[in-house]
C-alpha cells in the first residue's frame, strides 16, 4: 500500500472526520439557532471563529460569540438539533497533536442569547463529536459517551453505539486489568460482508482498544469513514489482525476472517 493510501486509511479509521455542514461559502457556514433561516452564521478568520447574528433593524452581521483558534487552522463546524436542549446547536471542533486530540465547544441559544453550553476541558484522545438521532455522542478511541443532563448540568455518560443490522459483529471485552476476551476469534464469511467490531464493556481503564489489521490484508476491505471499526470485505482472501489494548502486546488477541 502506498503512503497516500495508508494515510487516507488511518485518517478515516481513527479520526472519523466527515463534515456535515448546513451551508458553506468562502469560510462562512450559515446556521439557525432559533432565529429566521440564514440569520446566524459562523465565520472563520486566521485567528478566530466568530458566531454572528444578523441585526433585524440594520441587516448588519453582529458578532455574538468568538473563540480564539488553538492553531491557525480551520475548525470543523457541525450543526444539528439536540433533543437534550430542544434546540439547534453548533459545535466548533479541531484536532491537535498530529490529529490525535479533539477539542470542541458546543454553542446554543439561551433566552435569546447565544451562549457556550459545553467546552471540552481536556483533549479527547482519538476523539470525535457527532449527532445521532438527536443525541450528541462523544467518541474517544472506540469508547463512546452521550451528553445528558444530571442535577441541572450537562454531563457525559457511557453510551453503546447501536449494532449495524446484518453486519458480522465481533464483540470484545476489555477488563479493568487490560485482559481482552472474545467469544470467537475465527470467522468464515462471504465477500461483501460488513464487519463491525464492538467493545462491550464500560470499564474506564484502559480506554483504548482497537483491531489492528495486518497491512497485507488492507486491500481486502473498505473502511466506513462514518463509523468506528467498521469495514466491508471487497476481495476474497484472509484478513488477519489483533485486538490490542494500548501498546500492551501481552494481552492482544488474534482475529482471523476467511472469505469464501
Amino acid at each position: 500500500m502506498d503512503r497516500q493510501k495508508k494515510s487516507k486509511f488511518w485518517d478515516s479509521f481513527l479520526f472519523n472526520k466527515s463534515i456535515k455542514d448546513e451551508k458553506q461559502e468562502d469560510g462562512i457556514t450559515y446556521i439557525n439557532l432559533g432565529g429566521e433561516n440564514s440569520s446566524e452564521r459562523v465565520v472563520q478568520t486566521p485567528q478566530e471563529v466568530l458566531l454572528q447574528r444578523k441585526d433585524e433593524n440594520t441587516g448588519e452581521w453582529v458578532t455574538k460569540y468568538k473563540e480564539t483558534k488553538i492553531h491557525p487552522k480551520e475548525y470543523r463546524i457541525t450543526y444539528g438539533f439536540l433533543n437534550l436542549v430542544k434546540q439547534n446547536v453548533v459545535i466548533f471542533s479541531t484536532w491537535t497533536g498530529n490529529g490525535d486530540f479533539l477539542h470542541y465547544t458546543i454553542i446554543g441559544n439561551f433566552k435569546g442569547k447565544i451562549v457556550e453550553l459545553v467546552r471540552s476541558n481536556d483533549p479527547v484522545y482519538n476523539g470525535d463529536i457527532f449527532f445521532e438521532d438527536g443525541k450528541l455522542i462523544q467518541k474517544s478511541a472506540n469508547r463512546y459517551s452521550r451528553w445528558t443532563v444530571k442535577n441541572g448540568r450537562l454531563v457525559l455518560i457511557p453510551y453503546r453505539v447501536p449494532k449495524i443490522p446484518s453486519a458480522l459483529q465481533i464483540e470484545f471485552y476489555i477488563s479493568s486489568n487490560g485482559n481482552i476476551n472474545v467469544a470467537n476469534n475465527h470467522y468464515t464469511v462471504p465477500v461483501g460482508t460488513v464487519v463491525q467490531f464492538v467493545r462491550s464493556d464500560f470499564n474506564k481503564y484502559p480506554e483504548r482498544g482497537f483491531f489492528y489489521q495486518n497491512e497485507q490484508s488492507l486491500d481486502l476491505v473498505e473502511y466506513h469513514p462514518e463509523d468506528t471499526q467498521v469495514f466491508k470485505i471487497v476481495k476474497k482472501g484472509k484478513i488477519d489482525g489483533k485486538i490490542r489494548c494500548n501498546s500492551n502486546f501481552d494481552t492482544e488477541i488474534t482475529i482471523t476472517i476467511d472469505t469464501v
